[in-house]
């Protein structure tokens, strides 16, 4: 090999000779790591027939001694690691193809290394392998790894600390508000004069908003971790539209503000989307109109057309109000977490600041957007999109009544501990048609199952010493054992999280309540799985 270095000053160098031998030296010296041949034989046993200089500073010894000895390399590699490295090499010498591996080595000093091994295996004449490759040190890189693993350990241990902190918080507040707004519920159906109906409404107003603020705060929760959900299924459009316009005409009337909803005359009557989370932020950005206009009007505006080339359809609900409107600097800061305006009319008027923050995030989960138009002292118009196919044939929802007296007779067996909810549970199903039974533990559900036969078991989750998943298991394993038709078991618990609802499932359960109860919602749950077993 011939290198000429040209000339200096019009004058040629000489001719200076680099063998192969020598070139290959040159190159192992400058490059970042131990350069090495080695040598299997038939048998299994090695030596190293070439190791560059930069093992002294990487392996603390001497390459000539490691040539003359290979052992001292092999009992530097980490007792832990030791079984996988002969393995990988056994398998590479069969092979004879491109060799990688990481581990670690125990240096003389007794620092532990980590190295990246990589080598050329080829197949010798005499049935052996040549290894030509290098090693380089990975100790930083292991380090930051390990770094990171542990910060994000921890990062996931945070989280999951803060969302059992927020489910137990969920759960000792959901149980009491069963019996404040179960109990005013019932109260509601009760003679009452004027002061005390007003007295029942603050109840009621104060509880609903308390539910709120724990369901906006989960709902957050379950956004930063990407577990909130859109389960889309063919919905009654124009009755959930109504149905949200009509639970706010109340809050409406008693400001005197004029209200109104529009829906074009072309929107389809039914849509497939997520109807609980469109109606979540419907009630959202309509609420907040409401309580931030003092006179004048709050208008709900619905229009859709189809989309070109495809077959969703684009859903527009557009909520006016003559509100004092928003300035630039709070427009831009709406939609995040936590903000509420500033002045007399923005944290006098309470919250959670979560609301368009989540309804935003659900916005875009529904293939949509959330987006404000407004100027100060002009109002606000929130302009909420959804792409979603139109829906046909949508079922009508069933009368109240219809299913109130579909419960005549069934047999309830209530699985619950807390004596305020063992009493309202007791209330609501009587005033049902139904004639229930109640136990206070696991153990005492299975007996009484054992000796009688239920149409539908409302289980709570939480009990002491053997809990409602518990007992569902032991209760299907009953029930298959004598034969017959299963028995719907029905979770009713404060737990709201999804893994929660699928935990009731997997034991066994056929569906989920959430308390609060509402004696509406327990009477159709009693009727869709009393249907559904006579179609059974």
């Amino acid at each position: 090999m011939t290198w000429q270095p040209g000339s200096v000053d019009g004058a040629t160098s000489a001719t200076h000779r680099l063998d192969d031998a020598d070139f290959f030296r040159v190159l192992a010296e400058v490059l970042p790591g131990v350069v090495y041949q080695s040598r299997l034989a038939p048998d299994g046993s090695a030596e190293v027939e070439y190791m560059s200089d930069a093992a002294r500073w990487m392996l603390e010894c001497e390459p000539a001694e490691i040539v003359r000895d290979v052992s001292l390399f092999r009992n530097m590699i980490h007792p832990d690691d030791r079984e996988r490295f002969e393995q990988s090499v056994e398998a590479q010498r069969r092979n004879s193809a491109y060799w990688q591996l990481e581990y670690r080595l125990v240096l003389p000093s007794g620092r532990v290394c980590w190295i990246s091994s990589q080598a050329s295996v080829t197949a010798t004449p005499e049935g052996g392998t040549l290894w030509r490759g290098f090693f380089t040190d990975i100790t930083p890189r292991k380090r930051a790894e390990a770094e990171m693993a542990a910060a994000r350990e921890a990062a996931e241990t945070a989280e999951r600390a803060k969302s059992e902190f927020l489910a137990t918080m969920s759960h000792e507040i959901r149980t009491p508000m069963n019996g404040i707004l179960g109990y005013t519920e019932l109260l509601k159906a009760t003679a009452l004069d004027s002061e005390q109906r007003e007295f029942l409404k603050t109840i009621e107003s104060s509880g609903e908003h308390l539910l709120a603020v724990i369901n906006d705060v989960l709902d957050l929760s379950r956004i930063e971790a990407g577990g909130l959900k859109i389960k889309a299924a063919p919905f009654d459009l124009r009755g959930c539209v109504r149905e949200v316009f009509d639970m706010l005409r109340p809050v409406a009337i008693g400001k005197h503000l004029t209200y109104t909803c529009e829906i074009e005359p072309d929107v389809p009557a039914g849509m497939t989307s997520d109807r609980g989370r469109v109606a979540q932020v419907l009630t959202n950005i309509l609420g907040n109109a409401i309580k931030f206009t003092d006179e004048g009007e709050v208008r709900l505006h619905v229009a859709a057309s189809p989309i070109e080339g495809g077959d969703e359809w684009r859903w527009e609900f557009r909520v006016s109000d003559t509100g004092r409107g928003i300035t630039p600097e709070a427009k831009a800061r709406i939609f995040r977490p936590f903000f509420q305006e500033d002045g007399p009319t923005g944290r006098a008027a309470g919250g959670t600041g979560l609301g368009l923050t989540i309804s935003k995030h659900m916005a875009e989960l529904l293939n949509g957007l959330l987006d404000v138009e407004s100027r100060p002292g002009g109002g606000s118009t929130f302009i909420f999109v959804v792409h979603a196919p139109s829906a046909g044939g949508v079922p009508a929802p069933q009368s109240p009544a219809g299913t109130e007296s579909r419960q005549d007779g069934l047999r309830v067996l209530v699985v619950e501990d807390n004596a305020v909810n063992r009493h309202l549970c007791d209330l609501q199903l009587r005033r049902i048609g139904c004639a229930p039974q109640f136990v206070e533990s696991g153990e005492d559900a299975v007996e009484r199952f054992r000796k009688e036969r239920f149409d539908v078991v409302l289980m709570d989750v939480q009990l002491p010493g053997m809990d409602g998943c518990e007992t569902t298991r032991e209760l299907r394993a009953i029930e298959q054992a004598r034969g017959g038709r299963r028995t719907a078991i029905v979770a009713m618990t404060a737990n709201v999280r999804a893994e929660d609802r699928q935990s009731c499932l997997d034991a066994g359960m056929d569906d989920h309540l959430s308390k609060p109860l509402r004696q509406g919602t327990l009477a159709a749950m009693l009727e869709k799985w009393m249907r559904d077993g006579d179609e059974a």
